[in-house]
């Protein structure tokens, strides 16, 4: 049965077919009706629940089974073990010609990449290996992006990429604490990581790699914007987050600095977009915009102003900024298309 993404196409198909004179409009409505593309439904919900049911029922009665052994190598034996058969399995799923697993891959490849990570703990810990919480990220991110790349997996170098900016961001918490916390720790050093990810996403843009690995390059870019737009934006508001006790530099306790920094990297995000052609990366240097407007606005205005009056004028100020942004990229590509003419 064909995939969603592969009904939409042969749908697409169908009007250039009727436009060109080649379907009557009886036969392309009988195709429509054909390959009309149901949403996800609750049928699908139910079956992606329940896969994901079973394989963690599976998952609690090995790790059971490693329990009363007492051995952590024991452990990482058996999870390592699930997560080889279920990467194997859902990467196997995901290269379906017609697409039919699209979903059940998805929940396979995740559930076999946690048990991946829980294998390389448990034998880390086995191992004595000190601070093993920081450690699997050396282990487990090469693991995962060899398999992204060598299966063309987008899903999972999605997967990877939240990996590793958990990673870094946590490492501070992980070290000497064994905790692993889902925030950023240091904005400062997540954002030039950032920008180092974002810098690997607009070289895979480039024409030769995407024909090897297709849209991998939106991933990194949406990842790497998301994490970039995010520090920027506590720095904004809490120039010293992440400081701890160090030293401190000249930048610090400047918010006015990183607010400036903020909108720069936003209409650096927006022309960078425009002269990719880049939509997604022209969304988020909008947004970036945006949320810092607005975010400003709310410091300066929202003890001053009733609230009635304080979300119309922020909303008629988003909306007019919106507006402009958006007429000039219309010039812009409108000159762009006078000077290749």
């Amino acid at each position: 049965m064909p995939s969603k993404a592969a009904k939409e196409r042969l749908l697409g198909d169908v009007s250039l077919w009727q436009a060109d004179g080649l379907l009557s409009e009886e036969t392309a409505d009988l195709l429509r009706e054909r390959w009309s593309a149901p949403g996800i439904g609750v049928g699908t919900v139910a079956k992606s629940v329940g896969i994901a049911g079973a394989v963690l029922a599976g998952f609690g009665i090995l790790g059971a089974g490693a329990a009363l052994t007492g051995s952590a190598l024991v452990g990482a034996f058996v999870a390592l073990s699930v997560a080889a058969g279920l990467l194997l399995v859902g990467l196997r799923m995901a290269r379906d010609p017609l697409g039919a697993y699209v979903h059940s891959s998805r929940i396979i490849v995740l559930l076999g990449v946690l048990a991946l990570n829980g294998g390389f703990g448990l034998l880390l810990t086995g191992l004595e290996i000190p601070d093993p919480e920081v450690m699997i990220g050396f282990v487990s991110l090469p693991v995962v992006f060899s398999l992204a790349y060598l299966h063309r997996n987008i899903f999972l170098v999605i997967l990877g990429l939240l990996q590793f900016f958990i990673w870094v961001g946590s490492a501070a918490a992980m070290l000497g604490r064994s905790t692993y916390g889902l925030s950023v720790q240091d904005p400062r050093v997540m954002a030039v990581v950032a920008l180092l990810v974002l810098g690997v996403g607009v070289y895979h843009e480039r024409d030769a790699l995407r024909a090897k690995v297709g849209r991998f390059y939106q991933a990194y870019q949406a990842v790497s914007l998301v994490y970039l737009n995010l520090s920027l934006l506590i720095l904004s508001i809490d120039p010293n987050a992440g400081a701890g006790s160090g030293p401190r530099s000249d930048l610090e306790g400047e918010p006015l600095v990183y607010i400036l920094l903020w909108a720069l990297a936003g209409v650096a995000q927006l022309l960078l977009g425009a002269r990719l052609d880049n939509p997604l990366m022209v969304g988020f240097g909008v947004t970036a915009l945006a949320v810092n407007l607005y975010t400003r606005f709310f410091e300066r205005f929202w003890d001053s102003l009733d609230a009635g009056l304080f979300f119309l004028l922020g909303g008629g100020i988003l909306f007019a900024v919106a507006a402009g942004l958006e007429t000039l990229l219309r010039r812009g590509r409108a000159a762009e298309q006078e000077v290749g003419s």
